[in-house]
């Protein structure tokens, strides 16, 4: 029997060793939140060997024993013509495009943590297997109200103003917090290092880019005791900046101000600079996993964060591409200019 460094199934049925002479390409594409997570599996079906999936088939697949995707096929598609080869091409997504995690709601809540929330609108929703960051998740909100907004919406938002990342996958919702050494499906994260020689393929990096840059967050905030407005400042790891960040809506308290300029923070020092790196297969790679680029060059070697993975496996081989920002370290520095 053929030996396969991947394994898929639909409906939970094995389907690899059908798959396996037929494979042309595997791709999973992983966010950090924000996306849905998707796979896309492309087969020789010259001979239609393959039984048509349904729509809303469980699809999972792993490599090297690492489960790196679970959702439902959302499309199969068959493509050829006179004299050329037949292909099927079939998709999944993490998020139940027919599921209602998509569905507005109309509720609100009043004096509830996170995580109640999350879990009380998950439930509406049919994800009965939420999770949610400790720290995140006991932050008790005054009042929280979903006007016509679905639960992956709400989720979104409550992970961007509390420094976190969302994602639902497979009926499976979960909150943590961003840089916080798990991924967003709740797995935990290990550094992924990109080093000329061994396991660089390509690369292509700004660790600096000419977009805003902040020096500082600022929120207001309303002091109902002493009834004046106060602010909360919190400084951006990004010395060569110098604008500072002040967000158009006030704060209910202060430490849900305090919150809230840690989460612009988080996103001022993410977003100055990023890019591109491929790297030999690498199947624990995740969104939010640190990387770090050595022997590139001085000045884009240094440590990074994957905003985006996608693991591409095809006859000719496995790859995996890492969508990076978050530059840190030696990224963006180069000690020679000192000499």
């Amino acid at each position: 029997m053929q030996h396969t460094p991947y394994r898929i199934e639909i409906d939970d049925r094995d389907i690899t060793s059908t798959v396996a002479p037929l494979l042309i390409s595997l791709t999973i594409n992983l966010k950090d939140g924000g996306a849905s997570d998707k796979a896309d599996l492309t087969l020789d079906d010259r001979n239609g060997a393959i039984v048509f999936p349904r729509e809303g088939a469980t699809f999972k697949s792993w490599i090297r024993g690492v489960e790196v995707f679970r959702g439902k096929v959302t499309e199969a598609r068959s493509n050829g013509g006179r004299g050329d080869g037949r292909t099927l091409r079939i998709s999944a997504d993490g998020v139940d495009t027919k599921g209602k995690a998509k569905q507005p709601q109309q509720k609100h809540f009043d004096n509830k943590s996170i995580e109640a929330i999350l879990k009380e609108a998950g439930k509406e929703a049919g994800v009965t297997t939420v999770t949610v960051d400790k720290e995140i998740g006991a932050i008790t909100l005054p009042y929280e109200a979903m006007d016509g907004e679905s639960f992956m919406s709400l989720g979104q938002r409550l992970a961007e103003a509390h420094g976190g990342t969302f994602s639902i996958s497979d009926g499976r919702a979960a909150l943590v917090k961003r840089s916080g050494g798990k991924s967003a499906s709740g797995k935990a994260l290990v550094e992924i290092v990109a080093a000329w020689g061994v396991n660089l393929i390509r690369w292509d990096i700004a660790p600096y880019a000419g977009r805003a840059r902040y020096k500082k967050a600022k929120q207001r905030w309303y002091d109902k005791k002493e009834a004046k407005w106060k602010e909360v400042e919190t400084e951006v790891e990004d010395p060569d900046a110098a604008a500072t960040h002040t967000s158009r809506h006030p704060a209910g308290d202060e430490a849900s101000a305090k919150k809230r300029t840690e989460s612009d923070k988080a996103t001022a020092e993410r977003e100055k600079g990023g890019g591109t790196i491929e790297i030999d297969g690498n199947e624990y790679a995740q969104p939010e996993a640190p990387v770090r680029l050595v022997g590139a060059r001085p000045g884009a070697d240094g440590s990074y964060k994957a905003s985006g993975v996608t693991h591409n496996l095809t006859r000719s081989g496995f790859s995996t591409s890492l969508e990076v920002k978050h530059p840190s370290g030696a990224a963006g520095k180069d000690s020679r200019a000192k000499k």
